[in-house]
């Protein structure tokens, strides 16, 4: 291979790896990641995490699925295995301090000084980040806890002190942010308040941002990519049109026709097709494309339909569906 064959070579693979900002594609990844407490105890199994830059992904898994020991593995809280966290496209235990300095984190409960104000408890992280001044105003502005800067914080709704911690995490302006269950615990207002605020963060500050959730009927408001973790085995990962694509392959097809019971034999040599009551059948595993033919049998037989029409599964139903495929 010639030299200008060799630099035209390495310009595309950059291209490929790296977004026009310097940005890797992957902001983490991890490789065969496994945890353990105990030989016996297994906790995470070979995950391997893939989590865009600029994306909002969602780590989905419902409560002891693995999802907070593999946040505390990505920023070094468990000693893991060297080489099996990669963040920033650098390897993380040779450049952690590097690496963390652009991460914002918040882990299970936010730790705040409740005798001081607002202001006060971002000033003592400010400092210990050395951050500019300026900045206080700055994320109090972004998480609309400007008017509420001076009130101490054991007097702020618990919602407030969500959208505290989560100043916390970007006094320092991190490009990363990891949120472990940042709506866990609130009030319906509290969690459009945050909810808002996350969609803000990657909108208009551009942050990539890895949240760790159970509730999955609020993540899929503002996910731009899912993974769903259970017991330790990552089971699906992907960008929110494949999870939607997943979930249409497990939709299903209900018809409401006068003859139910001549409609199912019409139906069942060509179709999965099952009896639900005396007035409704399901058909499973169908795909938008087979509904025409599936109604052009039904008339040809002139079976009367008084309705058909896909049911969809919502998010909670997907995920019991993978977790227990």
């Amino acid at each position: 291979m010639s030299i200008y064959s060799c630099f035209f070579f390495r310009l595309v693979t950059n291209a490929i790896l790296h977004r026009l900002d310097g940005m890797p594609e992957f902001t983490i990844e991890t490789d065969q990641l496994d945890y353990s407490f105990t030989p016996s105890q297994k906790i995470l199994h070979t995950l391997n995490l893939r989590v865009p830059s600029g994306s909002i992904y969602c780590f989905l898994g419902p409560n002891g699925a693995g999802k907070t020991t593999t946040l505390r593995a990505l920023l070094g809280l468990l000693k893991t295995n060297p080489g099996e966290v990669s963040i920033f496209g650098l390897p993380f235990l040779s450049n952690r301090i590097s690496i963390l300095k652009r991460i914002g984190s918040l882990i299970e409960q936010p730790s705040l000084y409740g005798h001081l104000t607002g202001s006060e408890n971002l000033e003592v992280f400010r400092l210990s980040y050395s951050s500019e001044k300026k900045r206080i105003k700055e994320v109090l502005e972004i998480t609309g806890l400007y008017d509420a800067r001076n009130q101490v914080v054991r007097t702020y709704s618990l919602g407030m002190k969500q959208r505290l911690a989560i100043a916390l995490a970007l006094v320092h302006d991190p490009e990363l942010l990891i949120l472990d269950e940042p709506t866990n615990g609130l009030d319906p207002q509290g969690i459009i308040e945050t909810r808002h605020l996350i969609k803000r963060l990657h909108q208009e500050f551009n942050k990539t941002i890895l949240i760790s959730s159970h509730l999955l009927s609020e993540v899929e408001k503002v996910a731009t990519h899912f993974g769903i973790i259970h017991k330790g085995h990552l089971l699906f990962q992907g960008t929110q049109k494949a999870l939607q694509e997943l979930r249409s392959e497990h939709s299903t097809f209900e018809i409401e026709a006068e003859d139910v019971d001549r409609a199912l034999v019409v139906l069942e040599n060509k179709f999965d097709v099952r009896k639900i009551d005396d007035s409704r059948l399901s058909v499973v595993r169908i795909s938008k494309d087979q509904t025409p033919e599936l109604i052009g049998f039904l008339v040809q037989q002139k079976i009367r339909i008084y309705k058909a029409g896909f049911i969809q599964t919502n998010l909670e139903d997907q995920f019991i569906q993978i977790i227990t495929s």
